[in-house]
């Protein structure tokens, strides 16, 4: 397994990450770009970047700007960081992909995968720029968002939803920025991501006390409904409930959700 450092900048913010590679097969090879979740980092999802580049893709992982507690890239998580940077942030590492890795890269077989948060920054990218998206992996997708920064309520961080502070206070002397909240009140996740009309796996486990398993069913079908109606019963979505899975996989319920997504990406 090849790992090589990478970086791009988004408004002057370093963004930084690795792609991997199985260094063995030659040509042009499809990417995947990897997106952790809240407050995690790239190592969350280092495994799966393994996964992908043993079946001969080249796979990015990269830190979000502000978006860790421990992270590569530059920013912080209780000022720089909201659902419309993450955006911006995934954008950028297309960008840096097609633009500086095009000579190895197929960059016209892009496939997207996120984790929690990083699943619904992936499912609005794809759906910002369906044409450039070959293939879209959500692992337990935080559709939640919107919802739970109307209620006042985002996992830990509790707040006013009609006034939010600058700084919200959570856990650990860790404090959150009050934009996160107020864009997420704003956005509309799932209006924005059914624009993507590529194919799309969703894994979510139903013993998930984080982001309720609802949400990926509703998006299940949401997607399903975008489709024209054709020859295939499937309209390229698939879901899969992982048995008393819950937010985040066990090693055991991970192997599941991996089987998974080699069988969806060899199709």
């Amino acid at each position: 397994m090849k790992k090589t450092a990478f970086e791009c900048v988004r408004d002057g913010y370093t963004i930084r990450g690795f792609e991997f590679s199985d260094g063995i097969s030659e040509g042009k090879k499809p990417v995947a770009i990897i997106s952790h979740g809240f407050m995690a980092n790239q190592k969350s999802v280092k495994r799966y970047a393994k996964l992908f580049a043993k079946s001969g893709y080249l796979a990015y992982t990269f830190d979000f700007v502000g978006g860790c507690i421990k992270g590569l890239s530059d920013g912080s998580l209780d000022k720089d960081m909201t659902l419309e940077t993450e955006i911006a942030d995934l954008k950028t590492v297309i960008n840096y992909v097609k633009t500086n890795c095009c000579e190895y890269a197929d960059v016209n077989s892009i496939t997207l995968m996120g984790c929690s948060q990083g699943g619904a920054v992936s499912a609005m990218v794809a759906g910002d720029i369906p044409e450039q998206i070959s293939k879209l992996v959500l692992f337990y997708p935080a559709l939640c968002i919107h919802d739970d920064a109307m209620k006042g309520q985002m996992i830990m961080y509790k707040f006013d939803p009609n006034n939010i502070p600058e700084k919200i206070h959570g856990f650990a002397n860790i404090y959150l920025s009050g934009e996160y909240a107020r864009v997420a009140q704003k956005i509309n996740i799932q209006e924005r991501m059914i624009s993507y009309k590529g194919p799309v796996l969703l894994l979510h486990g139903n013993a998930d006390k984080c982001v309720p398993i609802d949400y990926s069913i509703d998006a299940f079908e949401k997607y399903r409904e975008s489709r024209e109606d054709g020859d295939d019963p499937d309209k390229g979505v698939f879901f899969y409930i992982i048995e008393k899975g819950k937010h985040n996989f066990t090693f055991s319920k991970d192997r599941k959700a991996m089987a998974f997504v080699s069988e969806f990406i060899a199709k």
